[in-house]
């Protein structure tokens, strides 16, 4: 796969994820980096578990997409509370 292929499945799932639960989530500057480390554990143990349940590859990938979005939203709210001072 080319790297475009997964960048582009990644921003579809932070699209996905805002239309889900607005932007009061994991990219908010306001929102507890406890609470944004219980999201990624989350979604991380989610993938590990298609590792251990020997699942497909599309399923590793679709969780590890999922991975990748929440820590850019972990990376968005960064640069929001960069933009916020």
């Amino acid at each position: 796969m080319k790297i475009d292929v997964q960048l582009d499945a990644v921003h579809r799932e932070r699209l996905s994820q805002i239309a889900k639960w607005g932007h009061d989530g994991v990219e908010s500057p306001d929102y507890p980096e406890i609470n944004k480390l219980g999201i990624l554990t989350e979604e991380f143990l989610e993938f590990t578990r298609t590792i251990l349940d020997h699942e497909s590859k599309e399923r590793k990938l679709e969780e590890l997409t999922q991975v990748a979005a929440v820590c850019v939203a972990w990376m968005e709210s960064y640069a929001s509370s960069d933009n916020q001072g």
